[in-house]
């Protein structure tokens, strides 16, 4: 059976390079507020002592900078693990049809695949496919699929070419027998 390429983590990349990089922001108003500290009083007369302005801007600056180490180990951490899993071949692999699927526009989608249960939101910060319904996503009812997945995070999607018969049974695997290698596939129009 042939199968379309939707999605593989080892050839999107890091994707969530956005999330830690939102702390730069703050980082920028702490350097501002630690340079500015001796003025700080004068901007809120009454409220700020001299020393308060410091202590503002390092806190500032401080929880930044460990809002960026944290989210970005975090990211890079759930992006590395799900890569390097289909890589060696470390992920669980279902193909059959999509069932059981509910999706919340603009929430939540969820679905089945030969008893494995997926669920995801274009809102959650995860290295796996997540990509709903409300914003193009390709998954549907009925639909004949392969997922290479660890645990609720998919690391692979793809869609047969071709209808599959009705017969056809699914099939589910605890581990990958040989490594996935990235393919470059496109979507036919």
């Amino acid at each position: 059976m042939q199968y379309v390429l939707i999605f593989d983590v080892a050839e999107s990349g890091f994707r969530n390079w956005w999330f830690p990089a939102v702390g730069l922001i703050f980082v920028v108003v702490g350097i501002f507020l630690v340079k500015n500290r001796e003025i700080l009083p004068h901007m809120f007369p009454g409220q700020m002592g001299p020393k308060d302005g410091a202590k503002l801007g390092f806190f500032v600056l401080a929880c930044s900078v460990l809002w960026m180490a944290f989210t970005f180990t975090s990211t890079w951490r759930d992006y590395s693990g799900l890569r390097n899993a289909l890589k060696e071949g470390n992920v669980a692999v279902v193909e059959g049809r999509v069932e059981n699927f509910v999706s919340i526009p603009h929430k939540t989608e969820r679905f089945s695949v030969c008893g494995a249960s997926f669920s995801y939101s274009n809102y959650g910060v995860t290295a796996g496919f997540n990509n709903t319904n409300s914003y193009g996503g390709p998954i549907r009812e009925g639909m004949w699929v392969r997922i290479a997945h660890l645990g609720n995070s998919i690391a692979r999607l793809e869609i047969a070419r071709q209808d599959v018969s009705k017969d056809a049974r699914c099939h589910r695997s605890s581990r990958l027998t040989v490594p996935i290698k990235p393919m470059n596939l496109t979507v036919p129009p």
